[in-house]
């Protein structure tokens, strides 16, 4: 295990926010008070100095959300704290905090012989204004999926918008990426566990690190373990004997608030066995592969559906854009390829290939409309082993909610 050394609340307060995450209320003080600065100053001095080849200290995170000030400022005082920690730790990574502006008053972190630094930023669809016209589940699903998957219109060309900008963006500065914090299963109910995986996945494409907010969080009553209105934590106490009472630390004895601590080392938990579920799946010959559940893409979409089972949709394809999925196929032979279409127009082409080279050639059917699903099936000769295989969009214009190979 690793760990990130954060500084969450400096003094006299970075965010000048509503939810006062820095435990200061009111301005934020630590941008116009000199006595602040310079005692933030030390602090990192000493930090740098203590943990100066600890192995087991991943970065340095300098301030959290720091808000209160405007972007220009805030690089120049995160440069500012950079020197101060290089002086006493030449090797650590430092996380240059990002703006709610976004990064580009940095310039490029690599210019000025700085090495070993990165920048982060905190992606929150759906939550603190971000879009968040609804809390419906189905809503939050769609529009954490156009986040990941950049839909793309008449002036948004494909691969740009949303994440894609953030990928060219950084792309184009080389330097390092961390999305510190983002939460991709509250408010999304049955869809939070797929999305999860599938934030990860797409991050993971991009070449960033990242780390939601958060594992492990607890309530006064704990969870059942219904993950259909799950919180903030992978990880909660439970509600059968794992609730919490409260305490008044003002007037509490030293005894009761460290028997109150101790609570939290014996306390029973659940996790969100859907977020367990969606991480450790992968595609597997005789079960269904979800269609959007792709390791690499080009130009697809991934939509909530009205299919049974719900979940979501690979669709809008186009002529050429294709989805690859590394599968095992435990034996050569013959399969049975099903395919799971919808599509309001006649004529559309899918082609299991790997490759470049097919492997069989499905024609998608006029099935009513976008929702309308029908399976379509053909037989497949495989190769033994582990391979990637790619549903090809020949001709375009239809979804796919999900297909599977069966051995014959």
């Amino acid at each position: 295990m690793y760990t990130i050394l954060d500084l969450h609340g400096a003094v006299g307060g970075q965010a000048a926010t509503p939810e006062q995450h820095d435990g200061c209320i009111g301005a934020a003080e630590l941008w116009t008070n000199a006595n602040y600065w310079d005692r933030t100053k030390w602090l990192w001095d000493m930090i740098a100095q203590r943990y100066n080849g600890r192995s087991a200290v991943a970065a340095y995170d300098l301030l959290n959300e720091p808000w209160g000030t405007d972007a220009t400022t805030l690089a120049n005082r995160s440069y500012e704290l950079f020197n101060v920690v290089r002086a006493k730790d030449a090797n650590h990574i430092i996380l240059l905090p990002g703006h709610n502006s976004g990064i580009d008053a940095y310039g490029n972190p690599n210019n000025g012989g700085r090495t070993n630094v990165s920048t982060w930023m905190h992606f929150y669809p759906g939550l603190w204004g971000w879009n968040s016209a609804s809390e419906e589940p189905t809503y939050q699903a769609n529009m954490h999926a156009n986040w990941l998957h950049c839909n793309s219109t008449a002036t948004n060309p494909a691969g740009t918008g949303e994440s894609c900008d953030w990928r060219n963006r950084i792309n184009g500065i080389q330097t390092p990426f961390l999305v510190g914090e983002f939460q991709p299963w509250t408010l999304l109910g049955s869809y939070g566990g797929q999305m999860t995986r599938k934030t990860y996945d797409i991050y993971n494409s991009y070449g960033w690190a990242a780390t939601n907010w958060a594992w492990k969080t607890t309530s006064q009553n704990g969870s059942t373990g219904d993950t259909s209105s799950w919180n903030w934590g992978m990880i909660t106490n439970s509600s059968n004997g794992g609730g919490m009472s409260g305490i008044n630390v003002s007037n509490a004895s030293t005894a009761q608030i460290e028997s109150w601590f101790r609570q939290f080392s014996t306390q029973p938990l659940v996790r969100n066995e859907s977020i367990a579920t969606w991480m450790n799946w992968k595609p597997t010959v005789g079960t269904r592969i979800e269609a959007e559940m792709f390791k690499d893409h080009s130009g697809i979409r991934m939509e909530t559906t009205t299919d049974a089972g719900g979940g979501f949709n690979a669709g809008s394809t186009d002529d050429n854009d294709w989805m690859s999925y590394p599968i095992n196929i435990p034996t050569a032979g013959n399969y049975t390829l099903q395919a799971r279409v919808a599509s309001p127009y006649n004529g559309g082409t899918l082609v299991l290939s790997r490759n470049g080279n097919d492997l069989g050639v499905v024609t998608v059917p006029n099935t009513g409309g976008w929702q309308n699903w029908q399976t379509v099936s053909i037989t497949v000769n495989l190769q033994a082993g582990q391979q990637d295989l790619a549903i090809f969009v020949r001709k375009g214009g239809w979804n796919i909610n999900w297909w599977q190979l069966t051995k014959q």
